[in-house]
């Protein structure tokens, strides 16, 4: 839209009009009027590019989007943790461990990046907008969480953020995983990789369910071949960000089916990138639980992610033991 005069003036009568609602009801009540005038303030004084805002019955939720000091190019790794509203305790969790600002602090720049949606609480809502205003490092998509039941629009919102700061590596992940950040950058780092890379647990040769009665599944006319590309598993992968442009406009022409790391895989194959394995350095099985406390240290030493279904005390013990075993490891250089 073109600024004009005219267009500025009605902005002016608009801002006004929100500011004197915010002012004419009491601020310590929850007003659904209020809660819009408050999101539309926040989105305006922000300048969010995302203008989606939810309107529950009782309140209203806009996206939210973390502060990133860096120019782009300068962002070495962005980690893009997929969770829920509710998840706090685990995201919480992460911050103290492998997601935590020492852990992230070397000399290349990583971020670790939660993405979440909006809720029919208000109170659930307005604790994630308190959170975000602490950690800095909240990046919510302003929709419904429950409409995006396997986290595809959240993924592609994180993919949509992430491209503004031309990272040159992408980490998808949830928060219930433990990854060895440290471990994960220096492979990234020094490893002979190609030069676009997209690696993980690759999945050969799935079968497309067809079932409805099964989950995921897809239709004919969603994806008509049989078998999917080869695709790296959904829990954890790394790719390029140069492949992002690519990805984004490729995401914009082929329809997405609800299989979130196998549509990735079919937009991959369509720009001829070959998956790289690195399944020898993931643990990663469902219901892991209280499993990790009878592990080895050398089963740790060989696993640089671990997961899934982790809870927040289980983050918690992984880490624990992992530096455990990297402080005798240096008392023997030591001695």
């Amino acid at each position: 839209m073109i600024l004009t005069k005219k267009n500025a003036f009605y902005a002016a009568i608009v801002v006004q009009a929100l500011i004197l609602l915010y002012l004419i009801i009491p601020s310590d009540k929850n007003h659904p009027i209020l809660d819009f005038t408050r999101s539309s303030l926040a989105w305006f004084l922000n300048n969010n590019e995302d203008t989606s805002i939810v309107l529950n019955t009782t309140h209203a939720c806009i996206s939210l989007k973390p502060t990133i000091k860096h120019k782009p190019g300068e962002i070495f790794l962005v980690v893009l943790v997929i969770s829920k509203a509710l998840n706090e305790d685990a995201r919480e969790a992460i911050r103290n461990t492998w997601g935590s600002k020492k852990e992230t602090a070397n000399d290349l720049v990583s971020y670790v990046i939660f993405v979440t949606g909006c809720t029919p609480s208000i109170h659930l809502d307005h604790e994630v907008d308190r959170e975000a205003s602490k950690y800095n490092d909240i990046l919510r998509l302003g929709s419904q969480e429950d409409k995006d039941p396997h986290d595809i629009k959240r993924i592609w919102h994180g993919y949509r953020w992430a491209i503004k700061y031309q990272p040159k590596f992408i980490i998808k992940t949830h928060y219930h995983l433990y990854v060895h950040l440290p471990r994960i950058v220096q492979w990234l780092k020094d490893a002979e990789k190609p030069d676009k890379l997209y690696a993980g647990k690759v999945h050969n040769h799935v079968a497309v369910n067809r079932n409805p009665k099964k989950p995921f599944v897809v239709s004919e006319k969603e994806f008509s071949p049989a078998n999917f590309p080869d695709y790296c598993a959904g829990p954890f992968y790394a790719f390029s960000g140069k492949l992002l442009k690519d990805l984004l406009d490729l995401e914009r022409k082929i329809p997405k089916f609800n299989v979130e790391d196998a549509y990735l895989g079919v937009l991959m194959k369509k720009l001829e990138i070959e998956p790289t394995d690195i399944d020898s350095k993931l643990h990663i099985e469902g219901q892991l639980g209280n499993d990790v406390q009878s592990w080895t240290n050398q089963m740790y030493i060989n696993a640089n992610v671990i997961g899934m279904d982790l809870q927040p005390s289980s983050i918690q013990y992984i880490h624990d033991r992992y530096k455990g075993i990297e402080r005798a490891a240096l008392k023997r250089e030591g001695a």
